[in-house]
């Protein structure tokens, strides 16, 4: 199609429908109209790379991207758009009639038939938009570069190490994931390396907790790696980091003492952890797990040799120890944390346990610089 009866298609089409159209080449030469909106260079250009009709939409305006190539000619771009559905008073629903038009003019200008099966994206806002920019350009990275730690195959033999407590394996795979960068990476690597390995902590999280870490005790190690990694500006000090804490997560979940425990019991377990400073009912768990409390109670005793609220009485008097050693907290306060039912309560199960009472507590540890 020659230039002169490609810019009066456009041009017709535009007064046809009184819908924005612009004719635009791949270097952004605008052919019409004049002038064009900052929104629609925008939309452009995080979109320029596309071979195949792009709907897209926004909170409240609908737009299109098509890019046609035609015989011995450069590539050019037309954009559709935006359509504004609040003042064409158009249904979210009912976009039929704007895809219509946009398979019209592709086939007009194209001389061919279009895709009919494209789905719209949405995006709500221009945060949006550049989520969909990088994941592009993320996806094409990775069809041209190496993504060696991108592999499924890498994540399931790491688990597995972590889970099993071979740290030589483990070990061997980070000397793997060490030989596939190259000594000096660039910033953007480096940080694109540090994303991966927060996404690999958040997962041994997960796992840790499955094999029967308190939740408190994983997040907190979680929480100090993630930490530690904004300070780190080398590939092999990233590559140390996440190493040695998955080292950490091993030993936290094969020296944890419940982990031979069966999965009702660490999710007992992990319940009670979480919400020791609540007053945790036996109906309240039962809920939770969805079982009858005739059976988590036979179940919880045969495993670990004591009642639930046995159990619980006792987490609460090791938490109270380290309140009353580490701070300031009164009886009375501890009590309340805790949801004793009152101070006078906490006392007498603490002596039963420790057979000194907190005050003797406090001043006996206290005294010889335990704290």
């Amino acid at each position: 199609m020659e230039n002169k009866i490609l810019h009066y298609c456009i041009k017709n089409l535009y007064e046809i429908l009184n819908i924005p159209i612009a004719l635009i080449s791949e270097e952004f030469e605008i052919f019409f109209p004049v002038p064009l909106s900052n929104q629609i260079r925008s939309i452009y250009d995080k979109n320029k790379d596309i071979d195949n009709i792009l709907l897209i939409d926004g909170s409240d305006k609908l737009w299109a991207i098509l890019p046609i190539k035609l015989l011995s000619q450069p590539k050019i771009i037309i954009i559709v758009g935006p359509y504004n559905i609040s003042i064409k008073n158009i249904s979210r629903e009912n976009k039929s009639y704007l895809r219509s038009v946009i398979h019209l003019i592709y086939t007009i200008v194209a001389q061919k038939l279009p895709d009919v099966h494209q789905q719209w994206l949405n995006f709500d806002n221009e945060d949006m938009l550049k989520i969909e920019h990088a994941f592009k350009n993320n996806l094409n990275a990775r069809r041209i570069e190496d993504s060696h730690l991108d592999s499924i195959e890498i994540e399931k033999r790491y688990i597995e190490a972590i889970r099993r407590n071979e740290k030589e394996k483990v070990e061997w795979l980070f000397n793997k994931v060490k030989e596939a960068y190259f000594v000096e990476l660039s910033s953007n690597k480096i940080e694109s390396l540090k994303y991966k390995f927060v996404s690999l902590i958040a997962l041994v999280t997960r796992v840790s907790i499955n094999c029967g870490v308190s939740e408190i005790e994983a997040y907190s190690l979680s929480d100090a790696l993630i930490q530690n990694m904004e300070n780190v500006q080398k590939m092999v000090e990233c590559i140390k980091l996440i190493k040695e804490g998955s080292f950490a997560f091993m030993n936290l979940i094969h020296n944890a003492p419940y982990s031979k425990k069966t999965p009702l019991v660490k999710e007992m377990i992990n319940f009670i952890n979480i919400h020791l400073y609540e007053k945790i009912t036996l109906s309240e768990l039962a809920f939770y797990l969805g079982k009858h409390p005739s059976y988590i109670s036979s179940e919880f005793k045969k495993e670990m040799g004591e009642t639930i609220q046995q159990f619980i009485k006792r987490k609460k008097i090791i938490e109270s120890k380290h309140l009353l050693l580490f701070t300031d907290k009164s009886y009375k306060d501890i009590a309340l944390t805790l949801s004793f039912s009152n101070q006078s309560h906490f006392i007498k199960l603490f002596k039963s346990h420790k057979n000194i009472t907190p005050l003797e507590f406090r001043k006996k540890y206290l005294s010889t610089k335990i704290f």
